[in-house]
C-alpha cells in the first residue's frame, strides 16, 4: 500500500517537480560516486607516496631476490596497506608492512580490490606463514607471531619461489629513498 501511495503521488506531481527530483537524485548518486573516486584516488596516492626499500629474500638455493618494495612502517601506513588503491596500482605493487617487534595482527581487507598473498617473517627473518586472500575476506589475522609482512597480488608466492626455505634479510627493509612527489 505505501509503494502505490508513493506511485500515485508522483502522478500528482507536476513535469517540472518531476524533472527537479530526478536532477536532484542523479546529482546525489553522482555526488556519491564522485566522492568515492576523489577517495580512491587519494588513497592510492598516498599508497604511492610510501618510502621504498630494497628487500632481499634468499631462496632455499641460496639465490637473492632482490624486490623494490613500498615500505608501510607507521601504525597509519599499515592500516591503510592496500585499502582504497587502484587495483592496477595493487597489481604492480609490492608492499612491505614492518612491526617494532613481533605480534599476531589482524589485517582489514575491507576494499581491497584483489587477493593478495602474503608472506610473514619473524624478526630474524624466518618465514613464519604465507596466505592467499580473496575479495569476499573481511579481515586476516596471522596464525604466529611476525615482524615482517612482504604482500602483493595472488601468486606472487609462487611466482618469487617463496617457500619455507625462503628468508628475508631484516636489514634489506631499511628505507632506501622517499617517492618522488
Amino acid at each position: 500500500m505505501l509503494f502505490e501511495s508513493q506511485i500515485e503521488a508522483w502522478r500528482k506531481l507536476s513535469l517540472t517537480k518531476k524533472i527537479v527530483r530526478i536532477a536532484a537524485a542523479v546529482i546525489v548518486v553522482g555526488g556519491i560516486g564522485y566522492l568515492s573516486y576523489q577517495v580512491a584516488t587519494y588513497d592510492t596516492t598516498r599508497f604511492l607516496e610510501l618510502p621504498e626499500a630494497d628487500l632481499q629474500l634468499v631462496t632455499a638455493d641460496g639465490e637473492t631476490i632482490t624486490l623494490r618494495a613500498k615500505v608501510a612502517d607507521t601504525s597509519a601506513s599499515r592500516s591503510a596497506h592496500f585499502r582504497r588503491v587502484n587495483a592496477r596500482v595493487a597489481r604492480e605493487s609490492i608492499l612491505l608492512l614492518s612491526y617494532v617487534r613481533e605480534a599476531r595482527n589482524r589485517k582489514s581487507l575491507e576494499n581491497v580490490r584483489i587477493p593478495l598473498d602474503m608472506a610473514f617473517f619473524d624478526t630474524e627473518g624466518t618465514l613464519v606463514e604465507t596466505t592467499t586472500t580473496t575479495l569476499e575476506q573481511t579481515s586476516y589475522r596471522s596464525e604466529l607471531p611476525y615482524r615482517y609482512a612482504v604482500i602483493g597480488k595472488q601468486g606472487m608466492i609462487a611466482d618469487l619461489g617463496i617457500d619455507g626455505d625462503t628468508r628475508l634479510i631484516p636489514e634489506s627493509t631499511a628505507r632506501v629513498r622517499v617517492a618522488s612527489q
